[in-house]
């Protein structure tokens, strides 16, 4: 009798549990449907492999709604309409871009939407659209696969791949014996280059102080030689400003006299070679005098 009295209060017990979370799973529902959302339009031309119904809706990576509907444009087969639900204090506004990301390596995609600023007028329905449309931006993905496709067509690659082949040829051929022979030369060369280098460049380090040294050794005597000859203008000038009235009486008549001086010297000089012209010739003309004219015939 106590058996079956403990299994009925187990039974109520679990019927009055899963009562209470009936009712807090119908609460949450009509709170959640009483929230309200905005409903956008994007139009993608990219595989959305990884995203389904209801997959979140982040703005800037913070959830504000969910994906709505999902289907293949009926205008235009090439591209799909993605239905989003948007909470209704998110600021979409014209500059706004919605933008596929899939998160980690499971492959499951969110729509995340960024951009638009305050000042940006907010995201209106155009004549003929249901509802407002939302830019879309290639996800990294989209990118990735359209710069390779862009690469693999590319009409130079052909080209670009014979030249690799003919630089990998070329630089096997820079192995072969003659060209190591060759390439070990250089670089032994090459050594001794940098080791005379280095040595110049000690030998400079140690020479460069005393070379310093004497450079201002050199360019105090030229300081110095500069400020004697400048000291010695201006003693030449202060001797030529106290001396002017001499000097101008020394140009103005000792001058002249000593010109004087100088042709009577001159006469005198002409006059001793004279004199001695006639000694070499009549030595004894100095004690008798200058002899007479000699006489003629018959006189």
């Amino acid at each position: 009798m106590e058996a079956k009295v403990n299994y009925a209060r187990v039974g109520l017990f679990v019927v009055l549990l899963g009562a209470a979370l009936l009712a807090v799973i119908l609460w949450l529902g009509k709170r959640e449907s009483r929230k309200a959302y905005d409903h956008y339009d994007v139009y993608v031309r990219e595989s959305v492999t990884g995203l389904s119904v209801s997959a979140a809706v982040k703005y800037l990576g913070v959830d504000v709604g969910y994906l709505k509907e999902m289907v293949v444009d009926p205008e235009n087969p090439r591209q799909l309409r993605l239905t989003l639900s948007v909470s209704h204090d998110t600021l979409v506004t014209e500059e706004t871009v919605a933008f596929l990301e899939f998160q980690g390596l499971t492959g499951v995609a969110v729509v995340n939407l960024s951009g638009g600023s305050r000042d940006a007028p907010p995201l209106t329905a155009r004549p003929g659209e249901r509802y407002p449309v939302i830019k879309n931006v290639p996800s990294l993905y989209a990118r990735l696969d359209q710069a390779i496709y862009r690469v693999l067509n590319d009409q130079s690659l052909p080209q670009l791949i014979d030249n690799l082949n003919s630089l990998a040829l070329n630089t096997r051929s820079l192995t072969d014996g003659e060209n190591q022979a060759a390439l070990r030369q250089l670089l032994t060369e090459t050594a001794k280059i940098a080791g005379n280098l280095d040595r110049i460049t000690r030998r400079v380090d140690a020479q460069l102080p005393m070379l310093l040294g004497h450079l201002e050794e050199s360019s105090r005597a030229l300081r110095e030689m500069s400020i004697k000859g400048v000291e010695t203008t201006a003693l030449l000038e202060s001797l030529i400003r106290r001396n002017r009235a001499g000097l101008e009486e020394f140009t103005g008549q000792t001058l002249a006299e000593a010109g004087l001086l100088i042709t009577e010297l001159r006469e005198l000089t002409a006059t001793s070679k004279r004199l001695a012209v006639q000694l070499e010739r009549e030595p004894n003309a100095l004690i008798f005098g200058k002899g007479g004219r000699p006489r003629g015939p018959g006189e």
